[in-house]
């Protein structure tokens, strides 16, 4: 039993001397040599404790390993920790999809920027007082910016608005009509922004409707 409690003792002990935490060595070249041989002291107490188990009760074994759990928590005990974390994470901060609202000076500006569109608050010679007109360059079709276009420029649902495209030469007329927003396309006729007489006189290219409220667009014509 003494030649047990002696192995147990030379095992604490060099717990005590070979687990020192190498963080208060002096910094430099000598602060590497201690990590090395901190490691290799770590290394050998690891095998030395394997041999010991070999020859000690199963008391003692029991003793020991119960200690080395408290100071040194196995990878289970941290991947359990991690999962229960992650979940929580998830749980705290998962949310339903939320519509990201953009103000209608936003996508104005997105309009401009991206379609170089200029917007005209009336419209020559219109009598009803209703029509408004987006003229832009760029190479998008019209029933693909309307939706933006809606947003950004559409006071009611009463109003009629021109957009000219002077790049790919269309005229469209947008009307809403319920849930959708109709997209007429027309070939762009000489001058027709500055003649409200003019406007949609030109042959028929198509036409679309877009949902108001999803942006989806369906081809009528």
């Amino acid at each position: 039993m003494m030649k047990y409690r002696l192995i147990l003792f030379t095992l604490i002990l060099l717990i005590l001397t070979g687990c020192s935490n190498p963080a208060s060595a002096k910094k430099g070249g000598a602060e590497d040599v201690i990590v090395s041989e901190t490691r290799e002291a770590r290394e050998s107490l690891r095998q030395t404790m394997e041999e010991a188990k070999s020859v000690l009760p199963e008391e003692a074994v029991a003793r020991i390993e119960e200690s080395e759990k408290k100071d040194d928590p196995s990878e289970e005990y941290f991947d359990e920790d991690i999962t229960e974390s992650e979940e929580s994470f998830s749980e705290t901060y998962e949310s339903p999809d939320v519509e990201i609202n953009t103000s209608k000076e936003d996508l104005q500006q997105m309009l401009k920027d991206n379609e170089d569109l200029t917007f005209y608050s009336t419209v020559p010679n219109d009598v009803t007082e209703q029509m408004r007109m987006g003229v832009y360059y760029s190479g998008s079709s019209p029933e693909n910016i309307a939706y933006d276009y809606y947003r950004a420029f559409f006071e009611n649902d009463s109003e009629l608005h021109a957009l000219i495209n002077l790049e790919n030469k269309t005229s469209a007329c947008l009307t809403v009509s319920g849930d959708k927003i109709d997209v007429m396309i027309y070939e762009y006729v000489d001058n027709e922004e500055t003649d409200a007489e003019l406007m949609f006189s030109g042959m028929v290219y198509g036409e679309y409707q877009i949902d108001k409220n999803t942006g989806e667009i369906e081809q009528i014509m």
